[in-house]
């Protein structure tokens, strides 16, 4: 991630994941040649705020205020992102690249050409719109964003009855299915539920974005295994319905239900964790058990124990 100054007050920071500095870039090239300023809305990631940015045409490229960026262009496709303070080396950018991994990360149909705009959906909820837009003299506003899509929230608990006595219960238990993961749906690593669901809601989408919830504990070799292999252990998967967690120490209190005959079992695979959740599949006879470490007051998978997860235990 990239932090300048933004656009209020002078000394405000934000930050600017590297995303949008491709899309930055790809809104000055496409603005009309004669366009010799150009208006960028440059979208916050971790808020949601949009920051009014200016680019001016210079014989080598753009400078881009406020924040002092300079875009340089090569003139074969590929271009020199400079920013003052926060990179030790400049950014280089190769457009036809850019615009190719755009359409990997967005999936199937996200990239298209319609009225002479260039559409951009990226996977976490984004819309990205270039277009020549309206000109008034040598000004054009290229880009605009839509707002992120609603973030997933992590229910409250309840001490749980029955054979669920000692676990902490979803008041109503969250469900994540394949569609709403598309849609764009974003969770956090705030809690054990925010975490499964950032987990999960990557296999859904069927990208890479699961890794970076993977606990940095994880044995290598196991990571190594899970990582190679899960998306297509998982490719029929199509919900996860979370139902209660509990921490280690009460586990050890269990005599019975759930956790109680596994936590032997899980821990010789994955080794010692913080939190277990449980959580079922497609249907409630596909158990899910959750392993979860807490770093640095974020929380990550640390060992999954289900039945498309058997092969890690081999």
């Amino acid at each position: 991630m990239a932090r300048f100054a933004g656009a209020r007050p002078a000394r405000e920071v934000f930050v600017l994941d590297v995303f949008a500095i491709v899309l930055m870039v790809l809104s000055c090239v496409l603005a009309p040649a004669d366009a010799q300023r150009i208006l960028i809305d440059a979208l916050e990631p971790s808020t949601g705020r949009v920051h009014a940015l200016t680019a001016v045409r210079t014989p080598t490229g753009f400078t881009v205020e406020p924040g002092g960026i300079t875009i340089t262009d090569r003139g074969d496709g590929t271009f020199v992102v400079d920013l003052p303070g926060v990179t030790a080396e400049p950014l280089e950018v190769d457009l036809a690249r850019a615009l190719a991994r755009l359409a990997d990360d967005a999936g199937p149909a996200s990239v298209g050409v319609e009225g002479g705009e260039v559409r951009v959906a990226r996977s976490a909820g984004l819309l990205y719109v270039f277009g020549a837009g309206e000109a008034s003299g040598q000004i054009v506003h290229v880009v605009r964003a839509a707002p992120p899509a609603p973030a997933f929230a992590a229910p409250a608990t309840q001490p749980g009855e029955g054979e669920f006595a000692g676990w902490e219960v979803y008041g109503e238990p969250w469900e994540l299915t394949r569609a709403q993961a598309r849609s764009g749906l974003t969770s956090g690593q705030g809690s054990p539920a925010e975490a499964v669901a950032s987990f999960f809601a990557s296999l859904l989408r069927g990208d890479d974005d699961f890794v970076e919830v993977l606990s940095p504990r994880f044995e290598p070799a196991l990571r190594g295994k899970l990582v190679a292999q899960i998306r297509e252990r998982t490719r029929d998967l199509t919900r996860v319905a979370g139902h209660a967690q509990i921490e280690r120490a009460r586990v050890l209190e269990l005599t019975k239900g759930p956790g109680a005959e596994l936590d032997g079992e899980l821990t010789r695979v994955f080794g010692l964790y913080d939190v277990l959740l449980f959580a079922e599949g497609n249907t409630d006879r596909d158990d899910i058990f959750v392993l979860l470490d807490r770093v640095e007051g974020r929380w990550y998978v640390k060992g999954i124990g289900a039945r498309f997860a058997r092969f890690l235990a081999d």
